[in-house]
């Protein structure tokens, strides 16, 4: 449990890198191993589904931001955007 809280803790960047590590030392060390195939392939598929909704949020608060500094002096309509 300790162990679970720790992990936890640490920032999603920290996370990721350590993921990322971990399948890189695996991949290399034991590329035999069908799991590992498995879980590359579960990553790349999860990464290529959420492309398209990440690129999608940020382009619309890239467009949402340029909006409110040219426009001020209006006052903001849209209702927010809330995940």
């Amino acid at each position: 449990m300790q162990l679970i809280k720790k992990w936890n803790s640490l920032s999603l960047i920290v996370r990721i890198c350590v993921g990322l590590a971990v399948g890189v030392v695996l991949g290399l060390t034991v590329p035999g191993l069908a799991w590992i195939s498995l879980l590359g392939s579960l990553f790349v598929g999860a990464l290529k589904g959420i492309a398209p909704v990440l690129v999608f949020l940020l382009r619309l608060f890239l467009h949402r931001k340029r909006e409110g500094r040219q426009h001020s002096q209006v006052q903001d309509r849209h209702l927010p955007l809330s995940l």
